[in-house]
């Protein structure tokens, strides 16, 4: 057997078992990598633009499932069609190796019943499938020891969760943007506004604010 790569336990091969061939394909294979950006509006002058970071990559192939090289096209849909539907994180092997970051979600799934028989059966189904990056996110509690020699979990002290429900309070540090914290509290640059509309009486622009400044962060 010739393994060409699998995503998840979908595997992708060419072999031949009793004479017959057995081939799971797919084509027209296509990565899309970019980055995303926050403009900042200036009275009477061009927006500022703002690096916020890369957006997760995106990847887009069509798989081909034929009968008539022993493979069931329904069999594929269902296996999909679950992955999709349960937001599963899957690896995604090309030659052995990771591609890109090596894990992905199903986003998106459009089936194609290329080939149908006289007697209803399904010779050939075609998937064309849409896949984001899925990277795994591991937190690691840090330990300090009290007098007592006792270990304790270290505690945050920027964040504080405020009195008033609907906020959190942020104290500012040294690097800190209204871009960079949308994205940290909320996965998206663009939502800086939120953040500095709710600051308004402290903040006079959202292209400053300083070390040590407490500010509401909208949940």
């Amino acid at each position: 057997m010739s393994e060409i790569g699998s995503l998840g336990g979908v595997t992708f091969e060419v072999s031949f078992v009793k004479n017959r061939a057995k081939m799971l394909s797919f084509s027209d294979l296509t990565r899309t990598l970019s980055t995303e950006f926050a403009e900042h509006e200036r009275n009477g002058k061009k927006p500022l633009l703002e690096f916020s970071g890369p957006d997760l990559n995106e990847l887009t192939m069509r798989i081909i499932a034929k009968a008539e090289f022993q493979i069931n096209p329904i069999k594929v849909s269902e296996k999909l069609t679950k992955y999709a539907k349960d937001g599963e994180r899957l690896p995604f092997l090309l030659g052995g190796k990771k591609v890109g970051s090596g894990y992905y979600a199903i986003t998106h799934i459009s089936q194609t019943y290329k080939e149908i028989l006289a007697n209803g059966k399904i010779a050939q189904m075609n998937f064309d499938v849409t896949l984001k990056e899925y990277p795994k996110v591991t937190t690691k509690a840090k330990t300090t020891k009290t007098k007592k020699g006792k270990n304790a979990k270290a505690k945050k002290k920027t964040t504080k969760q405020s009195k008033a429900s609907g906020y959190t309070i942020y104290e500012v540090k040294k690097g800190d943007t209204l871009t960079g914290l949308a994205v940290k509290f909320y996965k998206r640059a663009s939502l800086y506004t939120k953040i500095y509309n709710a600051n308004k009486k402290i903040l006079k622009s959202p292209d400053k604010i300083y070390v040590h400044q407490k500010l509401k962060i909208p949940k």
